[in-house]
């Protein structure tokens, strides 16, 4: 199972964006598990804060694996191949936009 939390915010085009194109992978890839954390809730803006990230919504952070902060029309593409490569055990693509878990968690 994948893991991928996504913090975000209620009122935000590109979370929206994100989430239609993640639950299009979630069902093209059963092992994809998507946990949607709302930033305006306390209790998630707290565990976010933890995390000592830029806030910038949307934030994906994948299985500990990368943190991906924002998000366009231009990213679905890559974000996908990322996710694949996950799945099948191989390397990831990182580059200033997805940074590796260790590296971008301060």
């Amino acid at each position: 199972m994948i893991h991928i939390d996504v913090y975000e915010l209620e009122d935000c085009g590109a979370c929206m964006a994100l989430e239609n194109d993640l639950n299009q992978l979630e069902q093209e890839y059963p092992q994809i598990y998507i946990r949607y954390l709302d930033l305006d809730d306390s209790e998630n803006l707290k565990s976010f804060k933890k995390l000592k990230l830029p806030t910038i919504a949307p934030t994906i952070i994948v299985e500990k694996t990368f943190v991906k902060q924002g998000y366009n029309a231009n990213d679905k593409d890559l974000l996908k191949k990322n996710i694949q490569h996950i799945i099948n055990h191989q390397p990831i693509h990182y580059n200033k936009e997805y940074r590796r878990y260790d590296n971008a968690i301060t």
